[in-house]
């Protein structure tokens, strides 16, 4: 009897040693994927500034500065204006005029 009690007691401290061992590497993983998780989330900040920076790179090179915009609008009006005033024109040059 005192030989499966003490057998049963060391196998109790081989498992509590196992689960112990077990528990430390389970810790040490945990720790592990949160560096990883807060490595990637800082690489991903870093990548998104990155790609802002570049659209806005790209933004400003495809867009006119304000003062082409203005100058272009103002052209446009300009033309606008141009073209009623022919159409308005072309409509006062009548000639002839019948008397009734």
């Amino acid at each position: 009897m005192q030989q499966i009690s003490l057998l049963q007691r060391v196998t109790k401290n081989e498992m509590e040693d196992k689960m112990n061992g077990l528990k430390s590497n389970m810790e040490g993983l945990k720790d592990g994927l949160k560096e990883d998780m807060e490595g990637l989330k800082d690489g991903l900040k870093e990548d998104v500034e990155g790609l802002k920076e570049g659209l806005t790179k790209l933004l400003q090179e495809m867009l006119p500065h304000g003062e082409k915009i203005l100058d272009e609008t103002h052209n446009e009006k300009k033309i606008n204006v141009c073209h009623d005033f022919i159409v308005f024109d072309v409509g006062l040059k009548t000639h002839h005029i019948s008397k009734v």
